[in-house]
């Protein structure tokens, strides 16, 4: 194999493998949804699993206003949840030392949200992230994460 093709297959996959390794870290969350269609509702169990970079971050959660908390558990403890200015319900994230907490943390959050279903209107149901039906972080630069 000829020197320079040598170089450029190294080159790529060294190039790419360093992408992928510098990625940021992502919040993981594993929902598990029942819908009642009698009661036009979804009952939501959300384990939110949130990288350690990402606590020290951000400030909050945001969630459907229309959501009925039911309980908020972070890494096993009880936190609040409060009505903002901006039409969302936000639960504030306590903020660790650098000593504190070191690996990802787990946000558990059990809810029940309202939504469109009627028996005698069985369409698509279509439940997207803009909704805020699941919690999301509240950061001050969008630009952070995806």
């Amino acid at each position: 194999m000829k020197p320079t093709i040598s170089f450029f297959i190294y080159f790529f996959y060294f190039f790419i493998s360093s992408l992928v390794f510098a990625s940021p870290p992502l919040i993981h969350h594993e929902l598990t949804i029942t819908l009642n269609t009698e009661q036009s509702n979804a009952s939501i169990h959300d384990i939110v699993t949130i990288p350690h970079s990402i606590i020290q971050s951000t400030s909050s959660f945001s969630l459907s206003k229309n959501s009925k908390i039911k309980k908020i558990l972070l890494n096993g403890e009880i936190i609040s949840s409060v009505f903002s200015a901006d039409g969302f319900l936000k639960f504030k994230l306590p903020k660790y030392a650098e000593t504190d907490v070191m690996g990802p943390s787990k946000l558990v959050c059990t809810y029940i949200l309202p939504l469109a279903i009627a028996n005698s209107n069985m369409e698509t149901l279509f439940i997207s992230g803009e909704n805020f039906f699941y919690p999301q972080p509240e950061i001050k630069n969008k630009s952070e994460f995806k």
